[in-house]
């Protein structure tokens, strides 16, 4: 009688992790140049999708004084492994460690004889204070915070708290603008006074568009009056003279509409930034964002007088009349042109 065997299930080696480059090399290379904060943050990015447990902390066990705060790091074998980190300036053994110095020789005796089990004991207890030490860290780094919150899916409490300054801070209100969030958050500190200045605006649209900005106030415009509106000699008909008479169909308006001026610009990035472009889009709600719906505004575009286009006729890279064509000679105009102006409406 034939005794049935079990089948063999092959085992499958974990793939292997490749060699390391850039900074995780460096870090390999060099542990003791890196400060511990910024050597846990290069762990978990190269971690990838599980920064949580990239890194195992360790302590040292001679009782000489550290050199570094980090001293030393093993990086994982295996795909899915974590990283050994061994720290210096705190731990429960070593020169940093807060039990008595006997224990700390009985564990270097025990790992001169080759069994370092006590000392891995006693690690358990390291990782977990490493762990909380490096969160306390990162809290109250709020570029960290927002990093680590941003590779782990979610947003963290400050970038809501500037969010909710802006006027953003309800989820159905996240992603709906042409310009990024992020921009719109980083001037969270213009957003949250009052007042709105054409100081904060310049400097918002020259930090977003990376060139010139200059806002020219009190630009006016004609503001069409209704027909029922329109003075008319006839009882109730607006024909008070000095009160409410109107001579015409429309009124001007002073201070209902003000100029973005950008430039002067390189030829390609002025054509980035005419109408029919992703950056107008962006600019437009970023200044609506920050102005409300009230006042109208334009665009005029600077072009650098020395990349003034030649007039030429042609389909391909031809002129666009009022938008990029200019009549001039075969040397630059004596001035950047600044008469394309774009209206964007109230």
């Amino acid at each position: 009688m034939t005794t049935m065997q079990p089948p063999q299930t092959e085992r499958v080696p974990a793939p292997a992790v490749p060699a390391p480059t850039g900074v995780l090399a460096d870090l390999a290379r060099a542990p003791w140049s890196f400060e511990p904060v910024q050597a846990v943050r290069v762990l978990e990015r190269a971690a990838g999708s599980n920064p949580a447990d990239a890194v195992r902390f360790q302590g040292v066990l001679p009782l000489a004084f550290p050199a570094s705060a980090v001293a030393g790091a093993r990086l994982g074998q295996v795909e899915g492994a974590p990283a050994v980190l061994r720290i210096a300036h705190l731990g429960l053994l070593g020169p940093s460690g807060v039990l008595p110095s006997h224990m700390t020789a009985a564990a270097i005796e025990a790992e001169r004889r080759r069994n370092p089990g006590f000392a891995r004991f006693v690690d358990l207890f390291l990782d977990r204070q490493g762990a909380f030490f490096h969160g306390a860290q990162v809290k109250y780094r709020l570029a960290l915070a927002h990093e680590r919150a941003a590779a782990e899916g979610r947003e963290d409490a400050i970038t809501g708290a500037l969010r909710a300054l802006t006027g953003l801070g309800t989820p159905h209100l996240a992603g709906r603008l042409a310009v990024d969030d992020l921009t719109v958050i980083r001037h969270a500190g213009h957003f949250a006074r009052g007042p709105r200045s054409a100081a904060a605006l310049e400097a918002m649209l020259a930090g977003q568009l990376g060139a010139p900005v200059r806002i020219r106030q009190f630009a006016g415009s004609w503001v069409r009056l209704d027909e029922a509106e329109r003075s008319r000699l006839t009882p109730g008909g607006f024909c008070r003279l000095g009160v409410d008479m109107v001579a015409g169909e429309k009124v001007r308006d002073v201070d209902g509409r003000f100029e973005i001026i950008v430039g002067p610009l390189p030829r390609a990035r002025f054509a980035a930034l005419l109408p029919e472009g992703a950056a107008v889009r962006a600019l437009t709600d970023l200044v609506r964002l920050y102005m409300g719906p009230a006042m109208s505004f334009a665009l005029r575009l600077v072009l650098d007088r020395h990349e003034v286009p030649p007039a030429e006729l042609g389909a391909k890279g031809g002129l666009r009349l009022g938008w990029t064509g200019w009549l001039t000679g075969t040397a630059p105009p004596p001035r950047d042109p600044d008469d394309a102006v774009f209206e964007t409406g109230a």
